[in-house]
């Protein structure tokens, strides 16, 4: 993990305007509310970027992480191409291809369900149960957990908020809705 992120403001763009500063009354407070919302998503956008820095390592790109995680969570009835794909707001294919990749790794095995000889359940072997163990998303767990316990509760609601409003509009292309707690 010697991804280093440094937040930059384009260059073409003013640097966010803090979230705190008390918005002016009359005539520049559309300005303002529209420059404070640039600010936000902005900020949105960077943190983004920076977990997504985060999971891409020298020998795992971040979908791959995504599906590991994914799978060391999953019901059993969900550890299948179908529910990957939906978790990661892609397609089966591209969900394949990801497991395949994993298999081949020997992080992920593929068995036949005992219950439906069509149907495949995907569950992590050792090697991907150890490989979790230094999860980059670890990084932002210590990070969050160092925030007041208030600021981690503003900033689930916030985020769970603005999740399901991007998946309402269809942002990830599935719309589906889902909080994130739970897989």
């Amino acid at each position: 993990m010697t991804n280093k992120f440094i937040p930059a403001t384009p260059p073409d763009r003013p640097a966010p305007a803090p979230v705190s500063e008390p918005a002016p009354s009359g005539a520049a407070a559309a300005p303002h509310r529209a420059t404070r919302l640039h600010g936000i998503a902005s900020l949105v956008e960077q943190t983004a970027r920076a977990v997504h820095d985060l999971c891409w390592t020298t020998d795992m790109q971040a979908a791959q992480w995504s599906a590991l995680r994914y799978f060391g969570k999953a019901g059993e009835r969900a550890r299948n191409v179908v529910g990957l794909a939906r978790y990661q707001g892609t397609n089966p294919g591209t969900a394949s291809r990801t497991i395949g990749t994993l298999v081949r790794r020997g992080l992920l095995a593929v068995v036949v369900s005992p219950d439906d000889k069509r149907a495949r359940i995907v569950s992590l072997t050792e090697a991907g149960r150890t490989l979790l163990t230094q999860d980059p998303l670890l990084v932002v767990e210590t990070a969050i957990a160092a925030m007041p316990s208030e600021a981690q509760e503003g900033l689930a609601a916030g985020l769970r908020d603005l999740l399901g409003r991007l998946l309402s509009a269809g942002a990830d292309g599935s719309g589906t809705e889902g909080d994130g707690e739970d897989v």
